[in-house]
């Protein structure tokens, strides 16, 4: 987002991404790996594309950033800004259900502090 490259992230915050990083490696069943794609990746991932086409985006031809958020004009205005929150919102829940689903265990995420986000 437009606002993540307007400010230095902090520590907690630069941790916190990392974690998430981490965690997508559980259905890589558990390990980082460079190897072969795990059965569970495959279905995830196949299952993810058909959520995403369902849940987020339903009846729009392509997942294009650009082509979803056109329409909401301005690009720093607030319907568009608005819009991009909420998709981010839905693509990380969405990413979350996909590891209970397919991950041998859900990960742990941890939220951040309340005094250690922009509000």
């Amino acid at each position: 987002m437009a606002e993540s490259s307007e400010r230095a992230l902090t520590p907690d915050e630069a941790a916190y991404i990392a974690a998430a990083r981490a965690k997508a490696f559980v259905l890589y069943e558990g390990v980082r790996t460079t190897g072969v794609v795990t059965p569970a990746l495959r279905a995830a991932i196949t299952w993810y594309g058909e959520a995403w086409q369902h849940r987020i985006v339903p009846g729009e031809p392509d997942i294009v950033c650009d082509h979803l958020v056109r329409r909401h004009g301005d690009f720093a205005g607030p319907a568009r800004k608005a819009f991009c929150t909420n998709l981010a919102a839905e693509v990380a829940a969405l990413t979350a259900e996909a590891l209970c689903h397919f991950a041998d265990a859900p990960p742990e995420i941890t939220p951040i502090a309340e005094g250690d986000h922009p509000t």
